[in-house]
């Protein structure tokens, strides 16, 4: 009875170390990678999907896992091309409850929000619908993180900086109005704002600017 409750046991711990074994060579799987891994079911399981850098538009298969290459990150919609609620990912993700509809996959140097700490530009105390000449956009809702500031003018993805595709909340002084697409030419979706917004999330445009047009009057 000993020795079959022995070897019960040895079984035992030999499965869960090549469990735990298993486990870490998918974490470890996306060190050097430079796609994205999405599976249909849930702890890296199921169907198994790859895709590089860019975009997708419709995405038309089930993501119930995700793991992410080191330096990459995905921002994945609730609706086709990139509408409704967004979520951000930057890491390996186990279990994942929202649907995915449409996904961005970029890569960056870090995973860090933008901060433009000693930029000239900056200005904390600007209040929205301030009597300012420049709009500042901001890498958090609530006008907070890294902010930028711009005046009267038409701005691509390189003169965002590292707020292209990044801005969530906007402070635009009065008389201006500001105009945001969602690729980097002026083209695609876009939106007109006419006043400061604190959250866009709230008409589903959080970390989708990706060049914008500022000028005067409404």
């Amino acid at each position: 009875m000993k020795a079959v409750k022995a070897t019960f046991i040895a079984a035992f711990l030999l499965c869960s170390v090549a469990g735990f074994a298993q486990q870490m060579t998918r974490n470890r799987l996306n060190q050097n990678d430079t796609e994205v891994r999405f599976f249909s079911r849930d702890n890296y399981r199921g169907d198994q999907k790859r895709q590089g850098e860019g975009d997708s538009r419709s995405v038309n298969w089930l993501i119930n896992s995700i793991q992410v290459p080191s330096g990459y990150v995905v921002e994945a919609y609730a609706q086709e091309n990139f509408r409704g609620q967004s979520t951000r990912y930057v890491g390996n993700v186990t279990r994942i409850s929202t649907p995915i509809r449409s996904l961005r996959i970029t890569r960056e140097t870090s995973t860090k929000r933008p901060d433009f700490s000693n930029d000239r530009g900056r200005n904390r105390n600007q209040r929205p619908g301030s009597n300012g000449r420049e709009v500042l956009l901001y890498a958090d809702i609530n006008y907070g993180g890294g902010s930028l500031a711009l005046s009267e003018g038409r701005y691509r993805g390189s003169a965002l900086r590292n707020l292209a595709r990044q801005v969530s909340s906007i402070n635009i002084p009065v008389g201006y109005k500001v105009q945001v697409y969602d690729t980097d030419n002026f083209t695609g979706n876009s939106y007109t704002f006419t006043t400061s917004a604190n959250d866009l999330r709230t008409v589903s445009w959080n970390d989708r600017a990706a060049s914008i047009i500022i000028s005067r009057g409404r």
